[in-house]
């Protein structure tokens, strides 16, 4: 029992140091989510998240963000598109442009990705199932525990806590419910709707959600 204790204390030590290492440097003030759910036959996603990323140190000179099963399309820093970025396994690299970002200056990152998103082994992820699909934000097997990076890309630990506004297009007949309250709900020309949701209460990653379906609107 105590070596099992002692095995438990080291990995959560481990994972609260390669957490700290990223949170020391990066937070995302901001999470502007773009995302067309409409594909329920192959289920893939696409769209994109624009973040606004503030440096906490002088010198930053990169942005490591998570993204786990998801393909990175394109992506812009301060409004440019740049190529000067790796995704290897869940960890999307930025390079940022010179000069680098001091503590307190603010980047805009924009990524733009597609793909069909992953689950975890045993618990959490993005689910498909008949017409509807959602999230659930922890997985119990994957680490960090913290399932944001496979529905948009993040800075996946739960000591960052951020804004967001979700802008999910979904079939006319279907509704889309985030976390927040409903801004508004626009009809476009393909027959399809986006919602729009605001999230004004700083969160971190797993505790942001989606879900889509045939709902209904039921008010007492």
């Amino acid at each position: 029992m105590k070596k099992l204790f002692l095995a438990l204390a080291i990995i959560v030590c481990g994972l609260a140091v390669s957490a700290q290492d990223r949170t020391d440097s990066l937070h995302v003030a901001h999470y502007d989510i773009h995302l067309n759910i409409t594909d329920f036959s192959t289920h893939r996603i696409f769209g994109y998240t624009d973040l606004q990323v503030v440096s906490k140190v002088d010198g930053l000179s990169h942005v490591n963000l998570d993204l786990q099963h998801l393909n990175v399309d394109s992506v812009f820093v301060g409004g440019i598109a740049t190529t000067d970025y790796s995704h290897e396994g869940n960890l999307l690299h930025i390079n940022l442009p010179a000069p680098a970002c001091n503590n307190g200056d603010e980047v805009a990152v924009r990524v733009c990705y597609s793909g069909v998103p992953g689950t975890d082994s045993y618990f959490g992820g993005f689910y498909f199932s008949g017409e509807y699909c959602y999230n659930l934000g922890v997985a119990f097997r994957d680490l960090p525990h913290n399932f944001g990076r496979v529905w948009y890309p993040c800075l996946d630990f739960f000591t960052d806590k951020s804004t967001y506004t979700f802008h999910i297009e979904t079939e006319a007949g279907k509704r889309a419910i985030c976390g927040g309250y409903l801004q508004d709900s626009v009809a476009t020309d393909s027959n399809t709707v986006i919602w729009n949701w605001i999230l004004e209460e700083p969160v971190c990653t797993y505790l942001t959600s989606v879900a889509v379906g045939n709902y209904m609107h039921y008010a007492d």
